[in-house]
């Protein structure tokens, strides 16, 4: 039977359907390329090192104790108190009891802002020695970390910092350092111990960066830099 031109149109295009048959098909997502890998020297941090305040040991807290102990957690022979003097601000403070001792750490946080369950306490390694860590906030968006040395008789302070810290050999040099976190475009701050001082390096300064953050995991830094984010490890040579 003829093919009429009724019918020519449709068939035509059927063919030419068939033939470009991907151009119905979805386009595979490009995946956007992984931010460069740079090589940061780590001896350049000598060089903008700022000394922080030397570890000190715990004030006695007084006798008279008008505290009502929150939450308390067992670290050895030491018990870390989460506790409340029941003030208008309601601050929550960190002490350390040590048989009869009691020892004031320092501010942790305000009721009702945080529930005394967030407050992490814990035993970790750092600077050679073996610490125990309490994370707290100051405020909003406001973490604040206490390091707190055991090992004297009269327990030490060894560091407190603004941030929330993370304990890490982030220079790889084989000694576990703490790196500092605060803020939304996040600041970064590398604490060393070098000839038994504390020192401090702002990495945001040295990376050229507006926000800089670790990855625990990669063990490396991730960057926003004016020209990209890029991804930072330290080692021994120049960056490449």
């Amino acid at each position: 039977m003829p093919v009429t031109r009724r019918r020519v149109l449709p068939l035509s295009l059927a063919v030419l359907l068939l033939m470009s048959g991907c151009a119905f098909r979805e386009s595979p997502a490009s995946s956007a390329p992984e931010p460069a890998v740079l090589t940061f020297q780590a001896s350049a941090l000598a060089l903008n090192r700022v000394p922080v305040d030397p570890p000190a040991p715990l004030p006695a807290a007084a006798a008279v104790e008008p505290y009502a102990i929150l939450a308390s957690k067992a670290i050895g022979a030491d018990v870390i108190e989460l506790r409340t003097d029941g003030s208008p601000a309601d601050t929550v403070t960190a002490f350390l009891r040590r048989g009869d001792r009691l020892h004031e750490i320092g501010a942790a946080g305000y009721l009702p802002l945080i529930d005394p369950g967030m407050l992490e306490i814990q035993e970790v390694h750092a600077f050679s020695r073996t610490l125990i860590k309490i994370s707290g906030f100051c405020g909003a968006n406001c973490p604040v970390t206490y390091y707190v040395d055991p090992a004297p008789e009269t327990p030490v302070l060894f560091l407190r910092i603004d941030a929330h810290g993370v304990e890490a050999d982030a220079d790889d040099d084989g000694t576990v350092d703490v790196i500092g976190t605060a803020g939304t475009q996040a600041e970064c701050t590398l604490y060393t111990l070098e000839d038994n001082t504390l020192g401090a390096a702002s990495l945001n300064r040295l990376f050229g960066a507006v926000s800089v953050r670790y990855d625990e995991a990669g063990r490396f830094f991730w960057a926003e830099r004016p020209d990209g984010s890029v991804r930072i490890r330290m080692a021994d040579h120049p960056i490449s």
